[in-house]
């Protein structure tokens, strides 16, 4: 019987694992050898479980008392009595001294590479990678054992209920690994992977929304910017110069790459000024976008302005000109900018316009949404206080009649006995300035005598 059952105990084979993590000679929460070190454990109290059963043993009485609690007067007519295998007895004798019998086992390498607590000896003998994983090498019983102690002490009553339901071995192991948190499935590690990942991006999407709109970046980029008329976008771009009013920027990193049609460049602007483009050529626009950079989403302009130059001369010789400028595009409120990299936003349109010799001014608008400030009260000097205990006297409260009699609080009755209340006070009041009913007797004593 128990020679059939052997290769379970004596393969309890883990997930796949390089380097165990071990802590104080117990195996971590996640780590894999912990999930080899739970079947063994599973294996040795199904087997302790098997050996109680095989002997006959009687139902257990669990009660002596009729449903209302009551002591049934009528001989054993309230027994309640369960079967051995149902019974919480079962499960205390199943893992009684479970974990210091535990022995045997040895940390082995199987055939697919998997680094397992087991009996069988055909599996080569494991070596140590580390100092952590030295003590599942050396002492792999201790190992378990403490681990076992750990997992009864954490979920005794988990496992005192599994024990006594039918399951198989397989089952067994599964719910009881599943419960003391181990021997997670590649899919559930892969899910979990997912919705780690997934809360990461949305915290950092929110981080870099929040420094966008609070314009708190030190700098802001575009990797290129576009015009187009009718829908179709400039062929070329070598009559358009692009410049920037900071030119605080990096080396590689200057207006040129705006123009250059290559999302892998782009232009870094430490100074947060404006774009300027000016079209040496004739060419006639009515729409614009950009495509964002490489990086660092929280630098991608949300706000902007474009605008147009306009040349007024002064005298009718066209001599002494002015330049102002006329708003195309205003983008007050932020912008949804994706956060994914190197994407041309929509166009975004104006009126047609003849651009050639003119100037447009890309200007990105910073620091528009700002935290809310915590509203300060400050005291009004006009209004009147609220008068404290020691204020209220005639004469020194405004609020209060000047002939108002000022209130005491009675200390004796009409016969000149003192109240309780004051004698209570009385005593407190002596002993807050050290003096105690024994001292005062002496003072007394001392008048007396004088």
């Amino acid at each position: 019987m128990q020679s059939s059952r052997q290769p379970l105990l004596m393969v309890f084979a883990a997930m796949s694992v390089m380097v165990p993590e071990v802590q104080g000679g117990r195996l971590n929460k996640l780590g894999q050898l912990r999930c080899s070190a739970c079947k063994v454990i599973a294996g040795e109290i199904m087997e302790r479980k098997r050996s109680l059963l095989e002997k006959e043993k009687q139902p257990v009485q669990v009660s002596h008392r009729l449903g209302n609690g009551k002591w049934d007067p009528h001989g054993d007519g309230g027994v309640k009595k369960l079967s051995y295998a149902n019974s919480e007895l079962l499960s205390i004798e199943a893992t009684e001294g479970i974990c210091t019998g535990i022995s045997g086992y040895k940390l082995r390498n199987t055939e697919e590479g998997h680094r397992v607590f087991s009996k069988n000896p055909s599996f080569s003998e494991a070596v140590s990678y580390n100092k952590q994983d030295a003590d599942c090498v050396k002492k792999p019983n201790k190992v378990i054992e403490e681990t076992c102690n750990e997992f009864l002490d954490d979920y005794d009553e988990e496992i005192h209920e599994m024990i006594r339901k039918p399951f198989t071995d397989e089952e067994f192991a599964e719910n009881f690994c599943r419960i003391v948190e181990t021997c997670r499935s590649p899919e559930f590690d892969l899910k979990q992977e997912d919705r780690n990942k997934a809360a990461f991006e949305d915290r950092r999407s929110r981080k870099w929304e929040r420094t966008r709109l609070e314009g708190t970046a030190k700098s802001y980029q575009i990797a290129d910017f576009h015009f187009a008329h009718e829908g179709v976008e400039m062929s070329s771009y070598d009559g358009v110069e692009a410049t920037s009013e900071s030119q605080d920027h990096p080396g590689t990193e200057g207006p040129a790459n705006l123009m250059d049609k290559n999302p892998k460049t782009k232009c870094l602007d430490n100074g947060k000024k404006s774009f300027l483009f000016n079209f040496t050529v004739d060419a006639v626009i009515d729409s614009f976008t950009f495509t964002t950079a490489n990086d660092f989403p929280e630098r991608d302009p949300v706000k902007w302005h474009l605008q147009v130059s306009v040349q007024t001369p002064q005298n009718e010789e066209g001599e002494n000109t002015t330049v102002t400028w006329e708003t195309l595009h205003n983008m007050s409120t932020p912008y949804p900018t994706p956060t994914n990299r190197s994407v041309m936003l929509e166009w975004f349109s104006f009126p047609s316009l003849n651009v050639t010799n003119k100037v447009i001014k890309f200007t990105p608008v910073f620091g528009g949404v700002k935290k809310p400030k915590k509203k300060v009260k400050k005291e009004d000097d006009t209004a009147p206080k609220k008068p404290k205990l020691g204020d209220l006297k005639p004469g020194k409260d405004p609020n209060l009649p000047a002939d108002m009699p000022h209130f005491k609080m009675p200390t004796h009755d009409e016969d000149g006995n003192p109240l309780p209340i004051y004698e209570h006070v009385e005593k407190l009041a002596d002993a807050l300035k050290g003096k105690t009913g024994k001292g005062s007797k002496k003072k007394e004593k001392s008048e007396e005598e004088l």
